[in-house]
This record gives C-alpha cells, structure tokens and sequence, in this order.
C-alpha cells in the first residue's frame, strides 16, 4: 500500500580545563544568598516530614526553582540536594554560561543515591559535551529511569558509551542527538522512545529496536536517514511519525513491516515522503494528517495527488476491516 506523501548570586572562581582543541573555563560557584525569617504558615510546613517536603521541592519547574525555594528556610537549605528528579534548563548561550557550573555544583552537593528523571534543555550540547557525559554517568550510576536531552542548537551531541547499557531506563527523549558508529544498544526496560531530529540510518534503527525488547511506542519528528522500518518486538504497538526531514537528494520512501503494530500515525509536513506498509497485519487505528505543498500552477498535478489519496481510502477501509 502507498501512502505519499533565581536570581543566584554566584561568585565564580575559574578553573582551566581542555576539551578537545579548545580550553573550556568551569567554574567552581558560592551560592550567597539571604535565608529570610520564617513566619507562622512558614513553621506550618516545617512540621512536615522531610521526605514530603522534598518531594513538593521536586514538583517545581526546575532544579534552579527548587533550590531558591530551599533558602527561605534555614532548615530547608540543603532539602534540595535529596530531590531525586533534575531539571535543568540552560535555553540561551548566556544562560548555558551560568548553567553548566551550577549543575556541576549540583551533582557535588547531591546526598540522594536515587534520581529518578533527568531533564536537560541545553542551548548547545556538543560544546558542553565534557560535563554533560560526566552528568550522564552519574545519573546511570543512579539507576536513572527518564532521561529527556534537548539540544535546540543545530549541533548535533553523541551518547556516551556508558549510556547505551543504562538497564534501569524506562523513557527516553532525544532532539539533536545521535548514536555513536559501532555501540551496542541494551536498554532492556525501555518503554518510549521520542526522538527530534535525531540522526538514525538503517543500522541504528536496527540496533534500537533490537536492544528494546520492551518499547511499546516508538515517536519520531523530523526523522530522516532509514528506508527500511522492519518492527519484529511484539510489545510495540505504536508508531508515531511527524514531520519527515526532506535533505536534498537521496532517497525520500519508507518500507514500513510491522506485524504486531496496531496504531499508525503519520502526520504535518511530508513533501514527497512515500511510505510503503508492507505488513501492518494487526492494525486497529491509522491517523493520517498531512500538508501537501504544491508549486505547480495548473491541474497537471491532480493525478499525482490521486495517487496520494486513493491508497489513504483503501488503509481506512482496511482499517474499519480489522475492528
């Protein structure tokens, strides 16, 4: 079938470190700021079992939330450091400069054995790529279950070796990342998978889907690079696609074998993507959103289009079939 288409206050002690060709300037941070006064509602919460206090502490926006949050009370001051998710948002050059030392303090301070999700939204990735595989492997030493690392810089940031083994990852969130050549996948707990332009050819999609024996639901936007999409794990039943990222030649069709799957969708910009399903046996649900972008100015393109929509009728009866 053919489917087209805080305000902290940080006093900064600089330490060299090479990275590469370059020399990379960390910093050592002294947080200074001023604990206010407790009041009655104050000493209210203070009752409260620690252990309940940091897990509100751990519900805020960010680690940084969290931390200014701590210095209200003297007795909250290092609560933080037991919190077992880390959210840590370095969305600008500038932020990225104050970030990375503060999360180096971060892991420092920690007396929690346990994190149980790490979110990282970094301006650029690869050029902090130095802490940022130190950050990984302590998180995987902490028997991590959900992992998100969002580079929105267009460089593209590589796995460590260490992470591709993490036994205790459950979901897994990717955009400008990519697999390094030649490492074997073992994520044996992995659930979901999210991917943003992450840079996957035939191999690595082989090499996921093989070390997940667990993924249920697989999500890939902007994807780009593989032609052949072959799902043999019976556990996974979802596939979702948005957005394919058209390059400049090369080939731009997917064969899609999946047995076991039963719920497809494809959507947003496709340009002149062509998906075969070649088996998808088990389908219950397909939903089908896409834009078609046309530059032709006259009627000639009808039949291409045709040719687009008639296999979409035939999947939807299909579909209807299958209930």
């Amino acid at each position: 079938m053919l489917i087209s288409q805080t305000n902290l206050q940080i006093i900064k002690e600089p330490v060299e470190k090479t990275q590469g060709e370059h020399t990379t300037v960390m910093k050592k941070p002294k947080l200074m700021e001023t604990i206010a006064e407790d009041d009655g509602a104050l000493d209210r919460i203070n009752k409260l079992p620690e252990s309940l206090l940091a897990r509100i502490i751990s519900l805020l926006p960010s680690t940084k939330n969290a931390v200014r949050t701590c210095l209200v009370s003297k007795r909250w001051q290092y609560l933080w450091t037991s919190i077992d998710n880390l959210t840590l948002l370095c969305d600008s050059p500038s932020e990225a400069e104050i970030c990375v030392p503060f999360v180096d303090y971060a892991f420092a301070q920690r007396i929690s054995s346990k994190i149980r999700k790490f979110y990282l939204d970094c301006w650029d990735m690869l050029s902090y790529s130095l802490h940022i595989d130190q950050w990984l492997t302590y998180v995987i030493n902490s028997k991590v279950e959900h992992v998100v690392l969002n580079s929105t810089f267009f460089k593209v940031y590589i796995l460590p070796q260490s992470f591709y083994t993490c036994s205790s990852l459950v979901t897994l969130g990717l955009r400008n990342c990519a697999f390094d050549k030649g490492v074997v996948i073992s994520w044996k707990s992995l659930k979901t998978v999210k991917f943003m332009t992450v840079e996957l050819d035939d191999e690595a999609i082989v090499k996921l889907l093989t070390g997940c024996p667990s993924l249920e639901t697989m999500e890939l936007t902007y994807f780009h690079g593989f032609q052949h999409l072959e799902i043999k794990n019976i556990n996974l039943k979802t596939l979702k696609l948005h957005n394919f990222w058209q390059l400049y030649g090369g080939d731009h069709s997917l064969e899609i074998v999946a047995p076991y799957l039963q719920h497809l969708v494809i959507s947003e910009h496709l340009d002149d993507f062509k998906c075969r399903l070649v088996n998808v046996s088990s389908l219950v649900s397909a939903e089908l959103t896409f834009d078609i972008r046309c530059e032709i100015q006259d009627n000639s393109c009808r039949d291409y289009h045709r040719v687009f929509l008639d296999p979409c009728s035939r999947l939807s009866s299909k579909v209807e079939t299958c209930k």
